[in-house]
């Protein structure tokens, strides 16, 4: 197009379109109101082995072993239900994990919840994870899709190693202990 000089100013190439704005606005009336637990994980993917669910499963119940009152929301549907969920009864999770289904949209969640786990195997993109930065949400991300390019670790995000269980654990905990940082990392993100 620019050979052509049909279009002078500079080309973007946006591969999936995301109206930020629309997401943005929930930064502002965030409400982390819930009775029963003091902190909120969410993902929101197709349940399917390569979303590697598994992993942020086992990490979220070493989390829960340090603080309690923690719960991981997954939003979707897939092949890996059965599994999942067999998984976390046997960490003794049950009380701890709830499977939403899968959702027309997550933008309630993004109001609620305190922070995003992406843990996937691979991405091609990784839409939910630029919907809730635009929300304001500290976001956790294996290292894929567009993990690398949107997230700067500890300073929009925080990228670990796709197999990396153990800093996974980590970073929800950091994320999970610290007002400070899921502030600064949601306010970076937007």
């Amino acid at each position: 197009i620019q050979k052509a000089r049909i279009q002078t100013a500079p080309i973007r190439v946006i591969p999936i379109y995301t109206d930020v704005a629309r997401f943005g606005a929930i930064a502002s009336t965030r409400s982390y109101e819930n009775p029963e637990f003091e902190f909120v994980f969410l993902m929101a993917c197709r349940l399917a082995s390569e979303k590697h669910i598994d992993m942020a499963v086992r990490s979220f119940a070493k989390v829960v072993h340090e603080a309690p009152k923690t719960l991981l929301r997954i939003v979707g549907e897939g092949p890996e239900r059965q599994s999942l969920f067999g998984l976390v009864r046997s960490l003794g999770i049950g009380t701890r994990v709830q499977f939403e289904g899968w959702k027309e949209s997550v933008r309630e969640y993004y109001a609620t919840d305190h922070a995003f786990l992406s843990t996937s195997l691979y991405e091609g993109y990784g839409l939910a994870i630029v919907e809730a930065m635009a929300s304001g949400m500290p976001v956790i991300a294996t290292d894929t899709g567009i993990a690398g390019d949107v997230l700067r670790s500890d300073e929009t995000g925080i990228v670990t190693a796709v197999d990396g269980e153990d800093e996974l654990t980590e970073a929800m905990l950091r994320v999970r202990k610290s007002y400070e940082l899921r502030w600064r990392l949601g306010h970076a993100a937007t």
